[in-house]
């Protein structure tokens, strides 16, 4: 007796079979399972019966299995002999693919290597910035020392907390002095990271102190490089600034922190001045959260944090508040967006290329008509004619991912190599097992979109005008015919959409390149000098040093003048606040200030605006003077005289009365895009003199070839002092536009692409139709029409697909007006000139692409064409 459920339940699972072997060969299996089961009830009841079923589902699905995948294969080697038979289409198709799948393989690694993969650090999601939050502008500022003590001490939601800052060390003793990228963190540094190291220790709590043992961590590199992987490296001296220190640890080969690998770590060796300092704020902190608290916990306890410190002490502290970020978010900000939009720019190439490939099939299944009646005739149906269609769409894809993965691996390289400096994380880019998934998807559904279009018009079969040898040539199905245009109409809209993004972009980037930044940027070369304080102890020794060095430099041949700088312009910022005087209640304002020797703006060619500039006068020994920039005057002395006044500064050196002796023009310090900040111009001498300065040279010649005679000039004073850093005031500008020119760049070219591939389309459509409509044209020029008119017929059907195109296009890139206003400069998203100007371009490359077939058409030989089939 049989079990009628399990009977109707294998009756189903026979459902994993092709159609045809079910229909032959179901019920007879239903059969023979039925007689089966009801016999194993008779020998061993539900035992036997759940281990036949068992054996007869496996059984089933491993032979449906096989059935499917021999009927795949089956298929694959045919779509390999359709292709074999069409080398031109097959090479063409493949190639259009290959550059949609390449470019968006290449950018997707650089999005996966920087946005999507996790730090390599132990539990990265628990990893936090957190930084001060400034009451007046809403700026993010690092921490003092002191707070960054009181969060380590307070801070219940937060596992670890550590603090860092960026460093560099002049390395010395065997060969020429070398400097080296350095981080000076706290003593939890490696404990919030979960790293371990290689060899040693982490620093102590004790080493924090000033005035302890002079330690050092080294990178696996310098361990290898300057030790060959001394075993016994741990204890062993290296002498950095003059400073022997004791090394402790190695870290792991490969750490990273950040966008780079420090080659030394030091302990932060907080003062007393800085322990005392709530108002001194330098130090980066990060953290890592509590096992069971989310990031809004920590956010509420940092909000009451901050407003306790700001009631305990109010001068310091008053509407301060403190915030959090995910430390991945914080290192990847600024990258994010352009890697979006260009993630973005290269899935819409794709789309083209798509829609590219799809229009040159639909052309081909035209061909295969015939083959696709005889096919149908003899009993295969729709479903198997439309996997067939979808079949053949997937290996081309499959072929085009191929063939761009060899351009992504290509592309790669050289998209690391124009941006690699300016993206964080640059190191973890690659092509790796998360990029070839990527690959493969994005194969797969470009296959499947270039399958489906064919496939919807091929399996539409006619059988009494397919099996006619010459059935449809005379004419153009009209459902074909608009469902090709369709594909044009979507090319050029989303080419338009890249060309506008890209248009913007440039012409943005033409306004910025062309802001006056406020100074003299040709002849100029720069270096940077850093002094050690073991060595340079005073202040006087401080000044002394660059006050011989900037003359020294002055007296070098082909110098025109000579001085030294903190702060370089687009190198960085150090800011005071200072009230309005005549106003002691009003809110202070945000001032830089930077400390120069006298010179300066000579050196830099910065126009005197009022009063005088720092002389050689103004000694430490001389009246507290200061030049400011013009932003300063209007800002603090709205509509009055400024050089002769006064200000009142608490200041390094304590409250001083400081006159303004001079006005100088303002400068873009911050950036090209950045507007001028209030300024004020120190003498060193006057001010607590720099350790570290920037050497300013104007060159009579080309200043790159002066970097020898820079070097020199700092060796002749001391010749364990490198100059790092040098750079032409030109390089430096351009460095400052390098994000934005390289974003441009590579937005460029990807419109470029896509424009190419929708002339491509327009010209392979009109072509195809052209070449259907020979009959017909022929007969028009027989009765009497004039080729201008056959001209006009065909730009006009080609024109009219590509205009609108045009209109969806910009309806398009208005939509995406928001993403695209974050890079732009001094440019609207709706720029009335550039929407004309790539209109423009666009209509012509499109007519210059309708022009060609319909010259063709118009050259069509009337006894020719009616003979035509």
């Amino acid at each position: 007796m049989t079990d009628v459920p399990l009977v109707r339940l294998y009756r189903r699972w026979l459902r994993w079979y092709p159609a045809e072997f079910r229909e032959a060969y179901g019920p007879a299996m239903a059969d023979t399972f039925g007689e089966r089961l009801g016999d194993a009830r008779d020998r061993g009841g539900r035992a036997e019966v759940a281990a036949l079923v068992i054996r007869e589902l496996w059984s089933v699905m491993a032979t449906a299995l096989g059935r499917r995948l021999e009927q795949v294969a089956t298929d694959v080697r045919y779509a390999f002999r359709s292709l074999r038979k069409n080398p031109g289409f097959t090479t063409v198709a493949v190639l259009t693919l290959a550059l949609g799948i390449g470019a968006n393989t290449s950018i997707f690694s650089v999005v996966n290597g920087v946005l999507l993969r996790p730090l390599q650090y132990e539990d990265p999601d628990r990893l936090v910035e957190i930084f001060e939050v400034e009451p007046r502008e809403a700026w993010q500022f690092p921490f003092s020392p002191p707070n960054f003590f009181s969060l380590r001490e307070q801070a219940m939601t937060l596992e670890n907390v550590a603090a860092y800052q960026d460093a560099s060390v002049t390395l010395t003793g065997d060969g020429d002095p070398e400097r080296l990228t350095a981080l000076a963190v706290s003593s939890s540094f490696f404990d919030v990271l979960g790293v371990s190291l290689l060899r040693g220790r982490a620093f102590s709590l004790e080493e924090e102190i000033a005035g302890s043992e002079p330690v050092v961590i080294i990178s696996h590199g310098i361990w290898q490089r300057r030790f060959g992987r001394d075993a016994s490296i741990i204890g062993k001296t290296i002498i950095l600034d003059d400073v022997p220190r004791t090394i402790v640890g190695v870290v792991p080969v490969g750490f990273k922190f950040g966008t780079s690998t420090p080659a030394v770590w030091l302990p932060s060796e907080f003062s007393t001045r800085d322990v005392e300092l709530r108002g001194r704020h330098f130090l980066r902190v990060l953290g890592r959260l509590q096992r069971g608290y989310e990031l809004e916990a920590a956010e509420q306890e940092l909000d009451a944090m901050a407003a306790h410190l700001a009631e305990a002490y109010p001068e310091t502290n008053a509407d301060w508040g403190m915030g959090i970020s995910p430390f991945r978010s914080e290192m990847v900000r600024d990258a994010r967006t352009p890697l979006l939009v260009l993630l973005g720019a290269v899935g819409l190439v794709l789309l083209i290329a798509c829609a590219n490939v799809a229009n040159l099939s639909l052309a081909r299944a035209e061909t295969r008509r015939r083959e696709v009646a005889v096919r149908a005739a003899i009993g295969a149906g729709r479903t198997r004619l439309l996997k067939q269609f979808l079949t053949e769409g997937i290996v081309l894809a499959l072929l085009g991912g191929i063939a761009g993965l060899a351009l992504a691996y290509v592309g790669l390289e050289v998209l690391l190599a124009s941006v690699g400096s300016q993206l964080p994380r640059v190191t973890e880019v690659g092509i790796d097992r998360q990029v070839l998934v990527f690959t493969l998807v994005i194969a797969l559904l470009a296959g499947i979109l270039v399958g489906m279009v064919p496939a919807s018009q091929g399996v539409r079969v006619d059988l009494l005008s397919g099996l006619k040898e010459g059935g449809l040539k005379g004419f153009v199905r009209l459902g074909r015919q608009r469902l090709r245009g369709s594909l044009v109409v979507a090319e050029v809209a989303l080419s338009l959409m890249l060309v506008i993004g890209a248009g913007l972009l440039l012409k943005s980037f033409w306004r910025l390149i062309q802001v006056d930044v406020g100074f003299a940027q040709e002849r100029v070369l720069t270096g940077r000098v850093s002094l050690p304080t073991s060595k340079y102890e005073s202040p006087v020794q401080r000044a002394e040093f660059f006050a011989d060095l900037v003359a020294g430099a002055e007296r070098l041949p082909g110098i025109e003048s000579a001085a030294a700088v903190e702060i370089i312009p687009l190198g960085g910022w150090h800011a005071t606040r200072l009230p309005p005087p005549d106003q002691p209640d009003a809110e202070p304002i945000r001032i830089e200030r930077r400390n120069i020797t006298p010179g300066y703006f000579r050196a830099m060619g910065v126009p005197l605006r009022a009063g005088r500039p720092i002389e050689e006068s103004d000694r430490a020994d001389a009246p507290r003077v200061i030049v400011v920039n013009e932003t300063f005057a209007h800002r603090m002395f709205p509509g009055g005289e400024v050089a002769g006044r006064h200000i009142v500064w608490d200041g390094p050196t304590g409250v001083e009365d400081i006159e303004i002796v001079g006005v100088v023009g303002d400068i873009k310090a911050f950036g090209l895009a950045q507007d001028a900040v209030p300024t004020m111009y120190i003498p060193n001498a006057q001010s607590q003199p720099a350790e570290s300065m920037v050497l300013v040279l104007r060159t009579a010649g080309d200043p790159v070839g002066f970097a020898p005679a820079m070097r020199q000039a700092v060796w002749s004073l001391d010749p364990n002092l490198p100059v790092y850093a040098v750079a032409t005031m030109e390089q430096i500008v351009g460095d400052s536009v390098a994000p934005e020119r390289t974003w441009l760049l590579l937005l460029a070219i990807f419109a470029a692409v896509a424009l190419l591939l929708a002339s491509a389309g327009i010209y392979g459509v009109l072509s195809y139709t052209v070449s259907q409509r020979t009959q017909e044209l022929g007969i028009r020029i027989a009765m009497g029409a004039k080729r201008k008119d056959v001209l006009t017929l065909v730009v006009r059907q080609g024109m009219t697909l590509a205009l609108i195109g045009v209109a969806l296009g910009i309806a398009g890139a208005f939509a995406l007006s928001r993403v695209l206003s974050r890079l732009l400069y001094d440019v609207s998203t709706t720029d009335p000139a550039t929407l004309a100007a790539v209109i423009a371009l666009i209509v012509a490359v499109a007519l210059a692409a309708c022009y060609f077939p319909a010259r063709r058409a118009a050259s069509v030989d009337p006894m020719e064409a009616l003979r035509y089939e």
